[in-house]
Protein backbone atom coordinates (compact mmCIF):
# COMPACT_ATOMS: atom_id res chain seq x y z
CA UNK A 1 0.00 0.00 0.00
CA UNK A 2 2.87 2.52 0.85
CA UNK A 3 4.47 1.88 -2.34
CA UNK A 4 1.38 2.83 -4.21
CA UNK A 5 1.27 6.23 -2.06
CA UNK A 6 4.61 6.79 -3.21
CA UNK A 7 3.76 6.04 -7.16
CA UNK A 8 1.05 8.41 -7.00
CA UNK A 9 2.98 11.52 -5.13
CA UNK A 10 5.64 10.79 -7.96
CA UNK A 11 3.16 10.82 -10.68
CA UNK A 12 1.64 13.84 -9.04
CA UNK A 13 5.22 15.62 -8.95
CA UNK A 14 6.08 14.92 -12.09
CA UNK A 15 2.47 16.18 -13.76
CA UNK A 16 2.86 19.95 -11.97
CA UNK A 17 6.35 19.98 -13.14
CA UNK A 18 5.47 19.30 -16.46
CA UNK A 19 2.78 21.51 -16.50
CA UNK A 20 4.88 24.46 -15.29
CA UNK A 21 7.77 23.59 -18.19
CA UNK A 22 4.61 23.92 -20.78
CA UNK A 23 3.01 27.22 -19.31
CA UNK A 24 6.19 29.06 -20.78
CA UNK A 25 5.75 30.88 -24.12
CA UNK A 26 6.96 27.92 -26.79
CA UNK A 27 8.84 29.43 -29.82
CA UNK A 28 8.84 32.72 -29.12
CA UNK A 29 10.63 34.88 -31.88
CA UNK A 30 13.65 36.45 -30.86
CA UNK A 31 13.90 39.87 -29.77
CA UNK A 32 16.05 40.56 -33.34
CA UNK A 33 15.64 39.06 -36.29
CA UNK A 34 17.59 39.52 -39.74
CA UNK A 35 14.32 38.82 -41.85
CA UNK A 36 13.49 41.64 -44.26
CA UNK A 37 9.60 42.31 -43.50
CA UNK A 38 8.11 44.85 -45.39
CA UNK A 39 5.29 46.83 -43.18
CA UNK A 40 2.79 49.38 -45.56
CA UNK A 41 1.57 52.45 -43.90
CA UNK A 42 -1.82 53.02 -42.66
CA UNK A 43 -4.36 53.55 -45.05
CA UNK A 44 -6.00 56.70 -43.31
CA UNK A 45 -6.21 59.66 -45.12
CA UNK A 46 -5.88 58.48 -48.11
CA UNK A 47 -7.97 58.37 -51.51
CA UNK A 48 -8.82 55.48 -54.17
CA UNK A 49 -6.43 56.05 -55.96
CA UNK A 50 -3.44 56.03 -53.69
CA UNK A 51 -2.23 51.99 -54.11
CA UNK A 52 -0.41 49.23 -52.63
CA UNK A 53 2.40 47.52 -54.94
CA UNK A 54 1.40 43.73 -55.43
CA UNK A 55 3.46 41.43 -54.75
CA UNK A 56 4.78 40.14 -58.43
CA UNK A 57 3.11 36.79 -58.28
CA UNK A 58 -0.51 38.62 -57.09
CA UNK A 59 -3.47 38.36 -59.46
CA UNK A 60 -4.03 41.37 -60.70
CA UNK A 61 -7.53 42.75 -59.47
CA UNK A 62 -7.44 46.26 -61.10
CA UNK A 63 -10.53 48.34 -62.32
CA UNK A 64 -10.23 47.06 -65.86
CA UNK A 65 -9.83 50.26 -68.62
CA UNK A 66 -9.87 51.23 -72.06
CA UNK A 67 -8.21 55.06 -71.36
CA UNK A 68 -4.83 55.28 -73.60
CA UNK A 69 -5.96 52.15 -75.70
CA UNK A 70 -5.93 53.69 -79.61
CA UNK A 71 -7.43 51.94 -82.23
CA UNK A 72 -6.51 52.17 -85.48
CA UNK A 73 -9.43 53.27 -88.12
CA UNK A 74 -10.10 49.64 -89.85
CA UNK A 75 -9.16 49.49 -93.44
CA UNK A 76 -12.19 50.68 -96.08
CA UNK A 77 -15.00 47.49 -95.62
CA UNK A 78 -13.31 46.10 -92.86
CA UNK A 79 -13.48 46.39 -88.75
CA UNK A 80 -12.20 46.69 -85.58
CA UNK A 81 -13.33 45.39 -81.62
CA UNK A 82 -11.64 45.92 -78.12
CA UNK A 83 -12.22 45.01 -74.99
CA UNK A 84 -11.18 43.84 -71.81
CA UNK A 85 -10.44 40.42 -70.30
CA UNK A 86 -11.49 39.59 -66.85
CA UNK A 87 -12.14 36.18 -64.87
CA UNK A 88 -15.32 36.03 -64.11
CA UNK A 89 -14.70 34.30 -60.77
CA UNK A 90 -11.43 35.68 -59.36
CA UNK A 91 -12.34 39.54 -61.04
CA UNK A 92 -8.57 38.97 -62.19
CA UNK A 93 -7.80 40.37 -65.23
CA UNK A 94 -6.77 37.78 -67.99
CA UNK A 95 -3.32 39.38 -69.18
CA UNK A 96 -0.85 37.54 -71.76
CA UNK A 97 -3.86 35.29 -72.52
CA UNK A 98 -4.72 33.74 -76.07
CA UNK A 99 -7.81 34.39 -77.15
CA UNK A 100 -9.14 34.24 -80.77
CA UNK A 101 -12.43 35.01 -83.56
CA UNK A 102 -14.57 32.69 -84.48
CA UNK A 103 -17.28 33.12 -87.25
CA UNK A 104 -20.91 32.29 -85.47
CA UNK A 105 -22.67 29.49 -87.70
CA UNK A 106 -26.24 28.43 -88.42
CA UNK A 107 -28.94 29.61 -90.45
CA UNK A 108 -29.08 33.28 -89.02
CA UNK A 109 -25.02 33.30 -87.83
CA UNK A 110 -25.82 33.36 -84.31
CA UNK A 111 -24.68 30.11 -82.73
CA UNK A 112 -21.26 29.59 -81.43
CA UNK A 113 -19.91 26.89 -83.75
CA UNK A 114 -20.46 22.95 -82.19
CA UNK A 115 -16.72 21.93 -82.17
CA UNK A 116 -13.93 24.73 -80.72
CA UNK A 117 -11.00 22.72 -81.17
CA UNK A 118 -8.47 26.08 -81.77
CA UNK A 119 -8.00 28.63 -83.79
CA UNK A 120 -8.06 27.52 -87.63
CA UNK A 121 -6.98 30.23 -89.95
CA UNK A 122 -8.04 28.55 -92.94
CA UNK A 123 -11.40 28.50 -91.39
CA UNK A 124 -11.64 32.36 -91.12
CA UNK A 125 -10.26 32.43 -87.53
CA UNK A 126 -8.20 35.27 -86.27
CA UNK A 127 -5.95 34.98 -83.28
CA UNK A 128 -5.48 37.38 -81.14
CA UNK A 129 -3.65 38.11 -77.44
CA UNK A 130 -4.58 40.23 -74.48
CA UNK A 131 -1.59 42.53 -73.17
CA UNK A 132 -0.61 43.00 -69.62
CA UNK A 133 -3.50 44.50 -68.34
CA UNK A 134 -5.97 42.12 -70.21
CA UNK A 135 -7.03 44.28 -73.19
CA UNK A 136 -6.96 43.17 -76.65
CA UNK A 137 -8.13 44.07 -80.19
CA UNK A 138 -8.38 43.10 -83.31
CA UNK A 139 -8.67 45.51 -86.14
CA UNK A 140 -9.46 44.96 -90.07
CA UNK A 141 -11.56 42.08 -89.63
CA UNK A 142 -14.00 41.43 -92.24
CA UNK A 143 -17.70 42.19 -91.09
CA UNK A 144 -19.78 39.56 -89.77
CA UNK A 145 -20.88 37.89 -86.58
CA UNK A 146 -18.07 36.44 -84.20
CA UNK A 147 -17.49 34.77 -80.95
CA UNK A 148 -14.36 35.38 -78.67
CA UNK A 149 -12.90 32.65 -78.19
CA UNK A 150 -10.37 31.51 -74.95
CA UNK A 151 -7.78 29.33 -76.16
CA UNK A 152 -6.55 27.83 -72.86
CA UNK A 153 -10.17 25.65 -72.68
CA UNK A 154 -12.12 26.88 -75.84
CA UNK A 155 -15.10 28.52 -73.70
CA UNK A 156 -16.21 31.75 -75.39
CA UNK A 157 -16.50 34.85 -73.33
CA UNK A 158 -19.79 36.51 -71.78
CA UNK A 159 -21.14 40.05 -71.53
CA UNK A 160 -20.96 40.93 -67.59
CA UNK A 161 -24.47 40.42 -66.76
CA UNK A 162 -24.26 36.65 -67.75
CA UNK A 163 -22.53 34.04 -67.09
CA UNK A 164 -24.16 31.35 -69.12
CA UNK A 165 -24.43 33.14 -72.75
CA UNK A 166 -21.95 33.91 -75.31
CA UNK A 167 -21.31 36.86 -76.22
CA UNK A 168 -22.10 37.67 -79.66
CA UNK A 169 -20.02 40.27 -81.33
CA UNK A 170 -21.81 41.59 -84.54
CA UNK A 171 -19.40 43.27 -86.71
CA UNK A 172 -20.60 45.72 -89.45
CA UNK A 173 -18.40 47.22 -92.12
CA UNK A 174 -16.30 50.67 -91.34
CA UNK A 175 -17.18 50.26 -87.68
CA UNK A 176 -15.01 50.39 -83.95
CA UNK A 177 -16.85 48.00 -81.93
CA UNK A 178 -16.26 48.61 -77.68
CA UNK A 179 -17.11 45.74 -76.28
CA UNK A 180 -15.91 46.83 -72.92
CA UNK A 181 -15.11 44.73 -70.36
CA UNK A 182 -16.07 41.25 -71.01
CA UNK A 183 -16.08 37.87 -69.53
CA UNK A 184 -14.39 34.11 -69.01
CA UNK A 185 -16.02 32.09 -66.82
CA UNK A 186 -14.46 28.80 -68.37
CA UNK A 187 -11.90 26.65 -66.02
Amino acid sequence: MRKQILQSYILIILLIIVGCVHSQPINEPPASTTDAITVYPSMSGKTETDVYPAPENADLKLTPTLSHFIIPTPESGKASVYGVLVNFATSALMNNVDIYLTRAVGEDHNQVPPFLVGAIEKNGDIKGKTNNVGQFMFTNIPPGNYYLIVSMDLSPVTPKDTTTIPLLIQLRPDTITELGTIYYSGN
